[in-house]
């Protein structure tokens, strides 16, 4: 039983990080590369936003909280170090690095309005990290991911 526990505790964090990261990609693919800008290919952007971002920074999200997070700290240092750790690779990391490959690739306006492309994901990666944490790491949050079977 404690085998279990210790298991879904390491799995949990990169499941649902993949799940966050996949969900926010789509919402980014729809609004700037679909929305706000018609350059380059349709295919070309969902290989980008779903698979290399949402699988490829779900995946090392998971991983760094598995790594520096999980089984250490207290519940709130656990939610605060999530935010952090999910700012820092999703917010600053994440944004920086596609805000340099659209300068070369045009996919999202991200050359021509630095400042639209990087705000909101910024923005969201604070939320979207306080809410990973509050699910990882609360007596609620596994409630809610133990009801939908993660």
């Amino acid at each position: 039983m404690n085998n279990e526990l210790t298991r879904k505790h390491f799995i949990r964090p990169i499941v649902v990080s993949l799940i966050f990261t996949t969900i926010a990609e789509l919402f980014l693919l729809l609004y700037y590369g679909i929305y706000l800008s018609d350059e380059g290919s349709i295919l070309d952007k969902i290989i980008w936003t779903l698979g290399f971002c949402g699988v490829g920074m779900g995946l090392s999200l998971g991983g760094l909280i598995n790594l520096f997070i999980v089984g250490r700290f207290n519940q709130k240092t656990r939610i605060i170090l999530t935010t952090i750790c999910t700012t820092l690779t999703l917010g600053i990391a994440c944004n920086w690095l596609c805000m340099n490959l659209d300068r070369h690739f045009r996919f999202f306006g991200g050359a021509d309005d630095p400042l639209l492309h990087f705000l909101p994901s910024f923005i969201g990666s604070i939320i979207g990290g306080w809410l990973l944490g509050w699910l990882l790491f609360t007596t609620k949050g596994n409630l809610i991911l133990n009801n939908i079977g993660l």
